[in-house]
């Protein structure tokens, strides 16, 4: 929801705050994925920092906008080495508490092409509750210019999260990855929802083959802001104020080694991205289709690098917003 900001001097730093889900990756590379019932021998297996919240608040973090990560890890020797890693990244950890039992983890198949099979255990990550963001609300979410969150959470904690950070001057940016049914409610109350194409599809529960155009300026009667990515074909930006929604075109890759975490990596830095951008400007409001667009192109160029490696966060790189 578009809410005015203070005047120049009283503007905040630019500040992300995370709400989501922190994994350990376990990463095998094969040849080819397995068919049902099949068995392949993988060429190698690692483990690393994962979970969408997580890679999103590292993406952020290495612009330079400092990034607090509010989530939960569990009891066990993986969730200190989870706090370890983010914190090691760049990210602020103060936010993130022990849940009873195991940490949550995310297993990933990566083929020759560098596409991914992934499936994900929740575990702790379903410990992030409504009271746990009430806690955020508490400290008004350390003054950040933008809340982003993911579907990785319990929708409950998604609900509450949109009312808490509705009375602030944040502005609440919601990744609905994995596409999970949250209120009408919910969806007014963000000011930016993201989604790929079929999360797209499941939100708007429709099928057919509208364009993607169209798509985000449907998404615009449910949240003021969306940004449908579209992976290698870029993605597309959308207002309600504006009805000529935005195509960014990706940025061109060298070598596709691995996808996973690219569209995270999109995520954070336009989060931080935008956190800049309204932390600069004293106007009032309502977010413009340029701003979007803006957010939307420096987050697709920092994407394009990521498939270039292999790994999640590990793959992101660091640099300055302010030489944007």
């Amino acid at each position: 929801m578009a809410r005015p900001r203070g005047k120049g001097e009283d503007l905040v730093k630019p500040e992300v705050f995370v709400v989501g889900s922190v994994s350990r990756d376990v990463t095998v590379t094969v040849e080819k994925f397995p068919a049902p019932g099949e068995t392949v021998v993988g060429h190698s297996v690692t483990y690393g920092l994962g979970g969408k919240g997580a890679n999103q608040a590292v993406a952020s973090a290495l612009t330079g906008v400092p990034t607090s990560f509010l989530g939960c890890v569990g009891t066990d020797e993986v969730g200190k080495q989870l706090v370890s890693a983010l914190r090691g990244r760049g990210v602020r950890t103060e936010r993130v508490v022990e849940a009873p039992g195991d940490s949550g983890s995310a297993h990933i198949t990566v083929d020759a092409l560098g596409e991914n099979m992934i499936s994900i255990v929740p575990a702790a990550n379903r410990s992030v509750s409504p009271e746990l963001i009430q806690q955020g609300r508490e400290c008004s979410f350390d003054d950040a210019a933008v809340v982003m969150a993911q579907g990785e959470i319990p929708i409950e904690a998604l609900e509450e999260l949109a009312r808490a950070v509705a009375p602030l001057e944040a502005r609440l940016v919601l990744n609905l990855a994995p596409a999970v049914k949250v209120s009408a409610e919910c969806l007014a109350a963000t000011d930016v929802l993201m989604v790929n194409e079929s999360e797209a599809a499941a939100v708007l529960s429709e099928s057919g083959s509208p364009t993607v155009e169209s798509i985000a300026q449907r998404l615009t009667e449910l949240a003021p802001n969306a940004v449908v990515t579209l992976g290698e074909q870029g993605s597309v930006v959308a207002t309600r104020e504006d009805p000529r929604p935005t195509r960014i075109q990706a940025f061109p890759t060298e070598d596709v080694v691995d996808t996973t975490g690219a569209g995270d990596a999109y995520a954070g830095v336009f989060a931080a991205a935008l956190a800049h951008r309204v932390c600069s400007d004293a106007s009032a409001g309502t977010l413009s289709l340029e701003t979007l667009a803006t957010c939307a192109t420096i987050a697709s160029r920092e994407a394009a690098k990521v498939v270039e490696k292999a790994g999640a966060s590990s793959s992101y790189s660091e640099f300055s917003l302010e030489e944007q």
